[in-house]
């Protein structure tokens, strides 16, 4: 599947880390500002095919670009579960039909920022590996494994059944993320941006966790959240960041 990424530092780290892969760089006519212009350098030097496109056209592809969009034809490959079970600690998100393709995003940038392993997504009912997380994501797409699934409580099972256990944010969680002895394997479950976890999802969690909050209070945006709780998993168990390529 064509991965479609804009934005100035997604396209930069797809550059930097698969440019063998980019099947077509889209860049906007007239002058080119630095960015640009180091990428249609790049481009050239790496002989990659460019092409020099409207305005208007990049705009009908995708709404928010900064002048410059890939087109990618791989992406990194998520890891056997072998790879996993013989990881010393690892932490991976499950992303249980998140609809806001920013929120996706920002988790996968705070994911690569905090040496996550890996990001599960819903095919069903989620905003799925879209050019708008792409460009919220800001590169992270090119560090982190990604598997979109069906059936989340499926994939939830095997990683169970290798090691893994299985933590799902909840408001109404009687148990703290800092209150938590987190093991050395944890899937971290973000539910829905309207309804949280789904009754399928929740049957395969071991424990709810939450964040503390004032009384009477908005719930946490699912982005915030789930980096809060990715947070508090590293910093307490004391993970060791580790970057995938």
């Amino acid at each position: 599947m064509t991965r479609v990424i804009p934005g100035i530092h997604s396209v930069r780290e797809v550059l930097r880390m698969r440019p063998d892969k980019i099947s077509e760089l889209w860049i906007r006519e007239g002058t080119l500002h630095d960015d640009l212009n180091e990428f249609h350098e790049k481009a050239r030097q790496a002989h990659l095919k460019v092409n020099r496109v409207s305005q208007k056209r990049l705009d009908q592809e995708v709404e928010s670009h900064q002048g410059v969009i890939a087109f990618v034809s791989e992406s990194p490959k998520w890891p056997s579960t072998s790879v996993l079970k013989n990881e010393k600690k690892s932490l991976i998100f499950a992303l249980d039909c998140l609809e806001d393709p920013h929120n996706v995003g920002s988790l996968m940038r705070s994911g690569w920022g905090l040496g996550i392993h890996g990001v599960l997504l819903t095919k069903d009912r989620s905003a799925g590996i879209s050019a708008a997380a792409h460009k919220v994501a800001s590169g992270a797409f090119e560090h982190i494994p990604v598997l979109e699934t069906p059936n989340l409580h499926a994939e939830l099972k095997t990683l169970k059944e290798i090691g893994y256990w299985v933590y799902g944010m909840a408001a109404d969680a009687i148990q703290f993320l800092a209150q938590t002895k987190w093991p050395s394997h944890v899937v971290l479950v973000v539910g829905a941006e309207a309804t949280g976890l789904r009754k399928s999802t929740l049957s395969a969690c071991d424990a709810l966790v939450k964040i503390p909050q004032m009384p009477q209070s908005h719930s946490y945006n699912a982005a915030i959240a789930g980096a809060v709780g990715a947070y508090e998993v590293m910093r307490l168990a004391e993970f060791k960041s580790t970057q995938r390529s």
